[in-house]
């Protein structure tokens, strides 16, 4: 069932309290109805790639569960968007989605069994 979420989830938009914890986003100018894990694939494989930390207090902070069935959409949803990101790079000149496409393929042909 498609819930409204948004593709700003980056921590640009993070709000957290006076002690750091995470209390909400804001940031709805791309609102669209998508599967809630769509915009969790976009933090994953672009801003906490590199950043484990940050991806368990995204997972925390949203209540998502870190199990086999979530790590499956999550693939399906970062080889999605590494294409999408390559096409739009190859179309649009844009060296940082070129790259990010690269490195998320990258990354998942290095977890294919």
């Amino acid at each position: 069932m498609p819930v409204p979420t948004n593709w700003g989830y980056s921590p640009n938009n993070w709000m957290v309290d006076e002690n750091g914890v995470f209390t909400g986003i804001i940031d709805f100018e791309n609102m669209l109805w998508r599967l809630p894990y769509d915009s969790f694939g976009v933090i994953t494989e672009r801003y906490t790639f590199d950043k484990p930390l940050l991806e368990e207090a995204l997972f925390d902070g949203y209540g998502l569960p870190k199990d086999e069935v979530t790590g499956i959409k999550m693939k399906i949803l970062s080889a999605k968007l590494c294409f999408a990101d390559i096409y739009s790079g190859y179309i649009s000149n844009n060296p940082r989605f070129l790259n990010c496409g690269r490195r998320m393929l990258l990354r998942l042909m290095e977890n294919v069994r």
